[in-house]
Order: structure tokens, then sequence, then C-alpha cells
């Protein structure tokens, strides 16, 4: 027999149930509506020692806040002036960061701490309101001072996060510490500054409370920060003469540059497409020559194309049929820089690999051309059509080119423009504003790989001269012996056009689209014809680098005259004391 039992709450009970009910209602979760965002900065309620105070005989530095703070990055954040040798310990303690000295700190010495954005409260990440905290081991704080910008030396671009050093001159050229020789001249590389200061977003910093005496000045791109002039790829400034900090402060502008590497590699290798590879080298390259070990060719097996500055080399296979691979040794002038092994692929697919590793392969292989000019893209008056190829041309056929305007057939004179006949010029009395037809019949190029062409119809116009404006430069230039480079281009990139002058005069630049441009000068003090860098070890400074005030804007058949006054030297902290020659 099955029982089923009704039961029924009391009524009492009822209520219970909906009293619990309704407080398990009210104790939801809700997200707060309103209310201001916290913006307030945390601040310093108090310190020991106290800010700006002397005779600290202390061991720590205790920072105690109006509110709980957290650390962000306080490794790279903090720049302590003097440094010390052993990084303090850190702590933080309810609301205040404790500092333990892991050394004994210098007598009658001035020190800064610099937090930057490192403290931060717990809410809104706002940062500490203010950032520096000095004492001195002394009777009083020195007070001189060294501010300026640091730009880049090629672009003249300010540099940020650069690390700005001052060290104390030190009057023979070898000197013992700790039983060491160390020579002035290795100061950067071996030796850690006396004051540091960091760059900011745009380029300025200031180096405070410096003891007066004789130094010498180092900004330095630090990629490893430790101080030390001692990777490739850092970037270094040095002052040409001594800073003396006596009763004024100074202003010390600083060009930051790479010094050019002394050691030649091969940075990159890659293979673009099937039957080409390509060698990117760390300098220009003298005599390259590259030997295969696990082919022998009985006749020419590639062409060979070379950047402007010879940096830079590709190859094209001309004899690669039945090839799957090939490995190669590579020499600069019997130097053996590596060994490589190329993916050759198949000739229908392009080829995208260079071991160390394999290819990969991809879409049919075919021979493109491109124009500098078609449909919707004008030739400037000043250009000739140019003609581009995907790969070299074995062999060609110019008398089955037919160049029109209209109705009527023209004659054209042609030139082959590189070493490897990839790109040619056809060249006319060109009509502004006329229509120009080019037809190509298929076949008539056939390249290194007995591919040809699909038949090309390219129909182009010029511009007309009012759709051009020009800009006359008058320039007016210190009396130097060397020359100066004058380049035009756009955004600060690569220059348009470039013109050498050797003292005052105008210069035209002519047949330029509308837009805006920029104008630089270098310094030419070798007269080569391009910027050179510095050298540190020569003690040679890199060439300086002006740009106009502000960009150019050029309009439609429209003259703008502009003057240019270049006046004296850059300033590079360069006439800030006697040099090293001056005080003997």
């Amino acid at each position: 027999m099955n029982f089923r039992k009704n039961i029924k709450p009391a009524a009492g009970q009822s209520f219970i149930v909906f009293i619990m009910l309704l407080l398990i209602a009210c104790a939801q979760v809700v997200s707060p509506t309103g209310g201001d965002k916290d913006t307030a900065s945390p601040k310093i309620s108090k310190s020991t020692p106290e800010n700006f105070s002397t005779g600290f005989k202390g061991n720590s530095l205790t920072l105690t806040f109006d509110e709980y703070v957290q650390l962000k990055d306080l490794n790279s954040q903090l720049i302590i002036s003097p440094p010390l040798s052993k990084k303090p310990s850190v702590k933080l303690k309810g609301k205040s960061l404790i500092l333990q000295f892991n050394e004994d700190l210098l007598d009658s010495t001035t020190y800064s701490f610099n937090f930057g954005k490192s403290i931060v409260d717990l809410n809104e990440g706002n940062p500490l309101d203010s950032n520096l905290f000095v004492f001195s081991t002394g009777y009083f704080l020195d007070s001189l001072s060294v501010s300026g910008i640091v730009k880049n030396a090629s672009d003249a671009k300010p540099e940020k996060d650069v690390a700005v050093m001052l060290y104390a001159y030190i009057e023979d050229s070898i000197y013992y510490k700790d039983t060491t020789v160390y020579y002035r001249d290795s100061i950067p590389y071996k030796e850690q500054p006396l004051y540091i200061s960091r760059t900011k977003e745009d380029g300025t910093y200031a180096l405070n409370n410096i003891k007066a005496g004789r130094y010498v000045q180092f900004a330095l791109k630090d990629l490893n920060n430790n101080l030390l002039y001692d990777q490739p790829g850092e970037l270094i400034s040095f002052s040409d003469s001594l800073l003396i900090l006596d009763t004024a402060n100074r202003i010390v502008n600083m060009n930051l540059f790479e010094e050019k590497s002394k050691k030649q590699f091969i940075k990159k290798a890659y293979a673009e497409q099937y039957g080409k590879f390509t060698f990117e080298f760390n300098l220009p390259v003298d005599r390259v020559s590259i030997t295969p070990l696990n082919h022998s060719f009985k006749k020419a097996w590639f062409l060979e194309q070379t950047s402007l500055n010879r940096d830079t080399i590709s190859y094209w296979l001309t004899d690669i049929e039945g090839m799957d691979s090939l490995a190669l040794i590579v020499n600069d002038y019997k130097t053996i820089q590596d060994t490589f092994e190329i993916a050759i692929g198949k000739k229908e697919t392009n080829s995208k690999g260079i071991k160390k590793g394999r290819a990969s392969q991809s879409k049919p292989l075919l021979l493109d051309a491109t124009f500098n000019a078609g449909r919707g893209v004008p030739l400037d008056l000043n250009n000739n059509l140019t003609i581009n190829f995907s790969h070299p041309i074995a062999s060609y056929d110019f008398s089955k080119v037919i160049l029109s305007r209209g109705d009527d057939t023209l004659t054209f004179k042609t030139r082959v423009l590189d070493t490897i006949s990839r790109e040619f010029q056809i060249m006319h009395s060109w009509q502004e504003d006329s229509l120009y037809k080019l037809f190509i019949p298929s076949g008539t190029f056939i390249d290194i790989f007995n591919l040809s062409n699909d038949t090309i119809i390219n129909e182009f116009k010029f511009s007309t001269a009012e759709s051009y404006g020009t800009i006359m430069l008058t320039l007016t230039v210190p009396k130097k012996q060397h020359q100066f480079i004058i380049e035009l281009s756009k955004d600060k990139q690569s220059a348009l056009r470039t013109q050498v002058v050797k003292h005052n005069e105008t210069v035209e630049f002519l047949f330029l689209n509308p837009g805006a441009y920029n104008l630089k000068i270098t310094y030419d003090e070798n007269n080569n014809g391009k910027w050179d860098t510095g050298d540190y070890m020569d003690k040679r400074q890199p060439e300086k680098v002006v740009y106009y005030t502000s960009a150019i804007t050029v309009r439609p058949n429209w003259d703008m005259d502009l003057e240019w006054i270049v006046e004296g030297e850059l300033e590079r902290g360069v006439n800030q004391g006697p040099s090293e020659k001056d005080l003997k």
C-alpha cells in the first residue's frame, strides 16, 4: 500500500519563510551608481629623513603616504643619483614605503630619488604628486644643475627615456681604482656615473642638486639598463668639452648617434620568390662571392643585383632546372660569413624560404610588368615612362612595341636602367595633358625562367605644368670649408630631391606635386655627399643636421619663395667649458 502525506506549514512558519526571502533579496550585490572618479594623487604625509634635509646618517629611507599605495615598475622607474652600487631593499608596510640601503652612503653628498610614476594609489592608479626626494649626508644641499634636450643626430627628433650622465673629470689619461688600471676614455664602458637623469617624452632632461666641480657628460640609449655603453645597437652622445660647474647652472643639448659597426656579418637572408634569394649585410660589402657546395655548374648560373649603398645583394638563379635545394658558402673578400641552404621549389610556384629552414609554396609564377604611370596615375613632366618586370629579362624585341597618341603611331627610344634587365625606360618628346597608349604584344619579353609576357596595354597621360608647384629657396649658410646637403622630403622620410651647395645660393625645386614638404640641411664635413655618424673613441661627432622650422605647403601653379638663414653651430654642449687641450 502506498501512502502520500500532505504537509502544510503553519501560519507562523510561513511568516518566517517570507522574512528570510526578503532578507536574501536585500543582500544582493548591486554595482554602485554614480560618484566622482578618484583623481587625487597620493601625497607624502611623513618621511624619515625629511625631504631636502641635511646631515643624514641613517641607512634607510621611509616614506609614509596619506593613503594605501602600490608599486608599478619600480626597478626601471626609480633613479637614484648618485647611483648606488647595490640596489636598496624595498618593502611596503601599511601606508609606508621603506628603502633599506645595502651599502654605506658617501659623506658630504646630496642624494636625489626620482620615483617617476612607480608609486600609485590602489583605486585609480594615480601617481605620486611629487616624485622627487632629496637629502644630504653633509651640512648643505648641492644646488647646481644641468638641463637641455637630447635629439637623434640623424633626424633631429627628440629622444625619450635616454640616460643623461655626469662623471667626475679625471686629470690623468690612465688611473687606478681598486688595483685595476683604467683608461680615461673607457669611462662610459666601465664606470657608473656620479649623476644621472632620464629624458622625458619631449627629449628634455634636468640634472639637479649637483656638487660644484669639473665633469664629462654623456647620454646613452641603454638597452640593458646597466648604465654602461656595452651593447651593439646602443646609442651614445658625448660632450666635446669639459663641463665646469661653479656658481652658474648650464644648458647642454646633445645629439644621440649609433656608431658604425666595425664587424661584418649577414643580418638577414631570405628567398623572396622562385629563383631569387637575398642577403642583407651589416656593412657595405667589398667583393662578395657565393660558392655552391652540392652542385657543379658548367656556365654562369646567377645574376647579381646590388643595392646603392652595397649592403644588400640579391641573386637570380639562371640554371636551376631539376634542383630542389642549393647549399652555399657566402664570402665577403675571403672572409667566410656563413653557410646557407636555399629551398628552390618548383617553377610553377613562388618560393618563400631559405634554410636554415625550408621553402613554402604559393601562387603560380608569372612574368608581370608594372609602370610608373597608368589610368588615374599621371606621369610627371620631368619623368619618362618606366616598365619594371617581376624577373630579369633574357631577351626582348622592342620593334613589336607600339606607342601611340590618338591615331598617330610615335617613335621612341629605350634604355635599360639596371644591370639585370628588369627595368626599362621609354623615352619620347612628351606633350602635357595628352593621352598615350603603349601596346606590348605577348611574347615580346622572355625572362630567365623562359616565361613570356601576356599582351599588355597601358594608357597614361602627363600632368599639366599648372598642376605642379615650385619652391624657390634663398639659402644662407655659414662660411665653411665643407659642403652642405639640402634634402627635400615628405614627413621627414627618404629624400625626394637632393642638392649640394658650398656657399649662399638660390636652390630651385621644380615640378613638385601639391602637398606638405620638409627641408633638411646636413653639414657634410668630409664632403662625401652623405650624412655620417659619430665615433666616440675617435672623438668624432656625427655630422650636424638642421630642419627648416616648419612644413612647407606646395600648391598647384604656385611659386613658393623661401629664405633660410642657417647660422652657427648646432648646440651640442660644445661651448659649455674649455676643452681638455685648453686646460693643459
